[in-house]
């Protein structure tokens, strides 16, 4: 099993390094789809967010060692902040609903949802061209687009996914390559508060120890590769990985909707 969560890791952080979209919006769908008894939504949204943290946080620190300049902090702060206060709002809700439900009917609405939300991320880049965009700036603006954006991945446990580069080219007219970068600027705050909620409400899964120091280990091994990669590649490049890997979200959530009916 170790190897598994590994590999699934080190795969979902170098293509969620290279498009940003977090790698969680992989990882989330892959755990599902083991359909492990030890495997509950609880201990899946935990692992996942720690390996989209821990990928997010190499990658943007790199990035700003380096002083890339594709991160707007203008933007990209308030966002960040906005996506802070609304990962934790995403997780109240989760454990409420988790506390409600049966893990696998949570594990179920959860699949709808980021089906639905990657089809429609999906046919916004293959369009995007052809859809008008917006240079959004105003400080509440994007505040309030962060939280959104922060409650809806917290609450699916996917760390950012397709929607984030969705939201930063339509409401902000960024390319993907430049939206990857943002992005991960914005997981990473959502990510930190999202865990240290769950940290500090005593909600942390009942997991082996192994699990969480090998997700970390993925993420950090992703995030390297998928930095490297993401400088080999043209903005035509990462969009049509991202394409790719939208295609592979919507085909393991639906598989993960059939075994759960």
């Amino acid at each position: 099993m170790e190897i598994i969560f590994l590999l699934v890791s080190l795969f979902a952080s170098t293509i969620g390094a290279i498009c940003g979209i977090g790698g969680g919006v992989i990882t989330k769908p892959i755990l599902d789809s083991l359909n492990h008894p030890s495997l509950q939504a609880a201990e899946v949204s935990f692992l996942s967010s720690i390996s989209v943290f821990s990928m997010a946080l190499f990658s943007v620190s790199s990035a700003l060692r380096s002083k890339e300049k594709l991160i707007d902090v203008k933007v990209s702060l308030p966002m960040a902040l906005g996506a802070a206060a609304g990962g934790l709002l995403g997780k109240i809700l989760f454990h409420a609903l988790l506390g409600a439900k049966n893990p696998q009917h949570v594990s179920l609405v959860q699949a709808a949802i980021l089906v639905l939300m990657t089809i429609g991320t999906f046919f916004y880049a293959l369009y995007q061209k052809k859809i008008p965009s917006f240079k959004v700036s105003h400080v509440v603006s994007c505040f309030l687009t962060g939280f959104g954006l922060g409650m809806v991945s917290s609450f699916l446990g996917i760390g950012g996914g397709p929607i984030n580069i969705a939201v930063l080219g339509f409401l902000f007219s960024m390319n993907p390559k430049v939206g990857a970068q943002n992005s991960l600027y914005i997981i990473l705050f959502s990510q930190f508060f999202s865990i240290l909620y769950t940290i500090l409400s005593h909600n942390t899964p009942d997991i082996q120890w192994a699990y969480p120091l090998i997700m970390i280990a993925g993420g950090l091994l992703g995030g390297v590769l998928g930095k490297r990669i993401n400088k080999m590649l043209d903005v035509e490049g990462v969009r049509k990985l991202f394409l790719a890997a939208d295609i592979l979200v919507i085909l393991l959530s639906v598989y993960n909707i059939v075994i759960r009916f």
